[in-house]
């Protein structure tokens, strides 16, 4: 179990660390006084928001190929322009995991929708 939580320790700081250099890209691309606030988002914000279903990484190539193909969704943030995605998700053996790539494969089209709807268009985007 201390390694689960360890693990857990360890994909919530890249996380962060990850939604820093987000927020860093979108500042070299639009300099100037504005700021903007990449979000971290917990699958507890938008739990009876969506279906269960669509907290569950999608059966996508970069998913089946990274194991991440229907895991249970816990956290996530997403690219200055919404193309890239940092999800964390639960494996198998209940602990964190981390995978990387386009939102559209490691999100469904209802929760992207949703973040979307709630959280605004992903930065760059238009609303």
């Amino acid at each position: 179990m201390a390694d689960c939580t360890d693990a857990c320790l360890l994909e919530g700081v890249s996380l962060g660390m990850d939604r820093e250099r987000y927020q860093g890209e979108w500042k070299k691309a639009h300099p100037g006084p504005e700021m903007v606030l990449v979000p971290i988002i917990f699958a507890e914000n938008v739990r009876g928001l969506v279906p269960k279903e669509d907290l569950v990484v999608p059966h996508s190539e970069n998913a089946m190929s990274t194991g991440a193909a229907g895991a249970e969704l816990l956290a996530w943030t997403m690219s200055h322009d919404g193309h890239q995605a940092h999800v964390v998700y639960k494996n198998k053996d209940g602990c964190c995991v981390s995978a990387y790539g386009t939102a559209h494969e490691l999100m469904s089209p209802a929760l992207l929708r949703k973040h979307g709807e709630l959280f605004g268009p992903p930065p760059g985007k238009p609303a």
